[in-house]
């Protein structure tokens, strides 16, 4: 089994107590099989507790405010202090850290709706690598897997990365370029033509071509159109619907993320989204998903002061519901992209 992950992945040491929010707040925490075996087997007065705060049609903790039933007012974990961290369940457990498995292969990241991890990237100014482990662990069968496809949407995962991580041209082309590679692969895959996606991956090699593009284009100023996407979303935390519904009231102002810093999040989407394409074969509809994304979060920057917490705060509303991923996944597919809708003002 070969494992990829960021370079910053094993370095990465949750801040508990002395975090600036919560991971046990505002989302429904799912509890696996193994927790609900463990969780039953706990006698006393901290056993009944237990039992008594999970929803067990959902496989949840329960909530109080929503926050989670076992989250102590110093925004510790009471099953953490009463019965150990082995007792913690998996997501418990591995937040932030995520694993997406394919045939062969496990993707691992930390999740950008964790403060610190959000912190680090903005902070950060390095590119980020990916590393790459073979280790030997049981590997889980799958039935039907598109390898050749899978195998290809490697190569393009790792040339939009590439592109992304080109400080020589500006972010606005770099975002054009990989938008135009999706798009231009997706044609083969929907035609079933992915021998030609190699032909595709070399002419993007050719920068020269797309930097007259740019200055070609008309660039889009209504950016702000895009956050109207955020209303289709299921909300997760009040105050966040509290501050996009007093956006028109706020003055706007200049600063705004760094090209470095949308590079950073441009990489963090891409990397973990892009070859979910393996199983509904919309490739182009992940790089819109992530580049739809930066473009809303750059907008939304220039409203607030602290731009790691509103990243965040919007992955949080987003990446922890499934509702919202289905939804915003569905407003990028139902609009028609154009690269001036995608220009960074």
């Amino acid at each position: 089994m070969e494992l990829v992950m960021p370079d910053y992945y094993e370095d990465f040491v949750c801040v508990a107590g002395e975090c600036e929010d919560t991971c046990c707040a505002g989302w429904q925490i799912y509890i696996d099989a193994k927790g609900m075996k463990k969780y039953k087997k706990v006698r006393g007065e901290f056993g009944k507790r237990l039992k008594g705060s999970i929803d067990k049609k959902s496989m949840t903790f329960k909530q109080v405010g929503r926050r989670c039933a076992f989250l102590n007012e110093k925004n510790l974990c009471d099953i953490y202090s009463a019965i150990g961290k082995d007792m913690l369940c998996d997501t418990c457990k591995t937040f932030p850290r995520h694993i997406e498995e394919y045939e062969g292969m496990q993707e691992m990241s930390l999740s950008l709706s964790c403060p610190a991890v959000a912190r680090y990237l903005m902070n950060r100014t390095e590119k980020v690598d990916f590393i790459r482990k073979n280790v030997d662990i049981e590997e889980e069968e799958y039935e039907e897997f598109d390898y050749l496809l899978f195998s290809k949407l490697l190569d393009i995962k790792e040339k939009i990365l590439e592109i992304l991580k080109n400080r020589d041209y500006p972010i606005n082309m770099r975002i054009m370029m990989t938008l135009g590679l999706a798009h231009d692969a997706q044609t083969r895959i929907d035609s079933n033509r992915i021998f030609e996606i190699d032909a595709i991956l070399e002419r993007y090699n050719n920068y020269e071509g797309f930097k007259k593009r740019l200055k070609a284009l008309t660039p889009n100023r209504d950016t702000f159109k895009f956050v109207n996407i955020l209303d289709e979303f299921e909300v997760l935390n009040p105050s966040w619907r509290e501050f996009l519904d007093e956006l028109p009231k706020m003055n706007k102002g200049d600063k705004k993320y760094s090209e470095i810093q949308l590079e950073q999040l441009l990489v963090y989407f891409v990397s973990i989204y892009l070859c979910g394409a393996v199983y509904d074969y919309d490739l182009y509809g992940k790089m819109k998903f992530a580049a739809i994304s930066v473009i809303i979060l750059n907008e939304l920057s220039a409203y607030v002061e602290d731009v790691a917490k509103l990243a965040y705060r919007y992955s949080k509303e987003l990446e922890h519901s499934d509702i919202n991923i289905e939804r915003m996944e569905k407003a990028v597919n139902d609009k028609q992209i154009t690269l001036e809708m995608c220009y960074l003002p």
